[in-house]
């Protein structure tokens, strides 16, 4: 089902009810692979694609809300393949669409899909730094912001202003949680359930880069931002101030209580006794 979720947005992503496992970690509730269409006058702007095995449902859903050929520009905010994966299978269905990418971004869309793609569709590609900008038309203009290594090379997040609608930041990963729901807004699901898979996923995906987000926060904060968009699980609108808040947490490396974890692994139980102690 197609859902649209602000007006002129539209979801498009795929919601994986069955994933048990994800990077190594259970995704005891599922995820979702999320994308976005975004219709502009007479023109759209597709934002991402989805795993390769989900690619019909999202092509379906393309078709359900426009012509693929009335796509104008096609953004690529990751190229990670849960997010990619669907890349080489969409592009036959736009003929008029430029496609859109950081600088490393478009390095690594060649190396992963050289074999399927033309190395003419590539050069292509155009190549966004920090603070360029896409006029989309229609009062929405884009802005795009690279965030490299959070958390891969070729990361960033499009931050979509609209005069007659609410300000949209399309964060990708960032933000994100694997948790799979018919409903897409915070608001509509658990707060303390939400927060516990998107602390659970910052735990298992960002944590190591939290020296790197900490310093990307003021960027997100200083943008007139009125919903999130990430590319997993629940999209923000109620809570954003919660989970900004949580995320400058998270990265400070602040804990709360005077307790730590200890973990160890005993043959003979000598080790168990010294952890104990300690």
């Amino acid at each position: 089902m197609v859902r649209e979720i602000l007006k002129d947005v539209f979801y498009i992503g795929y919601v994986d009810w069955e994933v048990r496992n994800f990077h190594g970690y259970s995704t005891h509730k599922g995820s979702s692979y999320n994308a976005y269409l975004v219709k502009s006058g007479s023109d759209y702007i597709l934002i991402d694609t989805v795993k390769r095995p989900y690619f019909h449902y999202y092509l379906d859903k393309i078709k359900t809300v426009c012509d693929p050929k009335d796509i104008k520009y096609f953004i690529m905010n990751h190229i990670e393949p849960d997010h990619s994966g669907s890349f080489p299978l969409i592009l036959p269905y736009l003929p008029n669409a430029q496609i859109i990418a950081s600088t490393k971004g478009v390095e690594i869309l060649e190396q992963h899909y050289h074999e399927e793609v033309s190395a003419e569709k590539f050069k292509e590609i155009r190549a966004v730094k920090e603070g360029d900008t896409l006029d989309a038309g229609n009062g929405k203009v884009f802005t795009f912001v690279p965030i490299p290594m959070i958390h891969w090379p070729d990361s960033m997040v499009s931050f979509m202003s609209d005069e007659k609608g609410p300000n949209v930041l399309f964060s990708n990963d960032a933000f994100g949680q694997h948790f799979a729901t018919s409903k897409y807004w915070d608001d509509e699901n658990g707060f303390t359930e939400i927060m516990w898979e998107a602390e659970k996923y910052y735990a298992n995906i960002l944590l190591h880069l939290s020296k790197l987000i900490a310093k990307t926060i003021p960027a997100v904060e200083a943008l007139p931002i009125d919903v999130i968009c990430p590319s997993h699980g629940v999209g923000w609108k109620k809570h954003i101030p919660d989970i900004v808040q949580a995320y400058k947490k998270w990265s400070s490396g602040r804990i709360d209580g005077n307790s730590v974890v200890i973990v160890y692994d005993s043959m003979w139980e000598s080790t168990a006794k010294i952890a104990k102690a300690l």
